[in-house]
């Protein structure tokens, strides 16, 4: 159980804005239906707008732990680095801790990314001890978006995170969620997680 917190506590803080290479070098397949990438639907305008809004700044963000900062969880605050993946079409994240004024190492790498094939944004993440968190991210409203991971531990635990994140005024207002076994979304983190250059 304690690992388990453990894995959903790191999970929780790393969506931030939770939004995804280039088609140079896509394989032509003449006999294919799915949407192909010329196709100005392809990847949504509130996806883009969003993978834009994240990069303001340069795409670095911080949020204060101070609520919840102790013994074991010793970070002062947050930080979320993103990148643009090739083409800038999707995302490449890290997050990472802060300590008296330092970055410590990385605790989650993400991508962000938009599947043609299914017509739906994903986040996928990594952490340092192999565990693997994918999901489906939508839109609630024009600022608003919701993710649904399920985790993949080493030693063959999964369980479910989820996030809901508003943007308002530049500020990304992100709660974090246990989803239970009946679908429930049970409220754990709040975070408001701002530009720092």
């Amino acid at each position: 159980m304690k690992i388990q917190t453990y894995y959903v506590l790191l999970a929780f803080i790393t969506v931030l804005t939770l939004f995804a290479g280039s088609q140079d070098h896509a394989v032509h397949n003449p006999h294919a239906t799915a949407v192909t990438p010329s196709d100005p639907t392809a990847i949504p305008d509130w996806f883009m707008k969003s993978m834009e809004e994240t990069m303001q700044d340069g795409g670095r963000w911080i949020a204060d732990n101070a609520d919840y900062k102790n013994d074991t969880e010793p970070y002062d605050a947050y930080a979320m680095v993103w990148t643009w993946g090739i083409g800038k079409k999707s995302l490449v994240g890290r997050l990472s801790g802060i300590q008296d004024g330092e970055e410590t190492g990385t605790f989650w790498e993400f991508r962000q990314v938009w599947h043609p094939g299914e017509q739906k944004a994903y986040v996928y993440q990594l952490g340092g001890d192999g565990t693997f968190g994918v999901g489906p991210l939508q839109p609630l409203s024009e600022n608003m978006w919701e993710l649904d991971q399920t985790f993949f531990t080493p030693d063959g635990t999964t369980f479910r995170s989820g996030h809901r994140n508003e943007r308002i005024d530049g500020e990304d207002h992100t709660r974090s969620y246990n989803i239970l076994e009946d679908g429930t979304w049970e409220e754990r983190r709040f975070y408001l997680w701002k530009t720092k250059r």
